[in-house]
């Protein structure tokens, strides 16, 4: 049900798959949107993510969060 989209994981579920994927439940988000990304444009997105959690992470240390 989760591969015809007729239902959307938990986060639970995710972890459960990633696990069972033996990858980190990052990867598993990342490539499920990265779609048919070419390998430039998936750096692209993996480095958007980590601008934006350093961004997140340093707000909250400065209680702006």
């Amino acid at each position: 049900m989760l591969e015809r989209g007729v239902r959307s994981p938990t986060l639970a579920k995710i972890n459960e798959l990633a696990e069972t994927l033996e990858i980190h439940p990052l990867t598993l988000l990342m490539l499920a949107y990265a779609d048919a990304a070419t390998p430039a444009n998936f750096r692209k997105i993996v480095g958007e993510v980590e601008r934006e959690a350093l961004s997140l992470m340093r707000s909250e240390e400065r209680g702006t969060g």
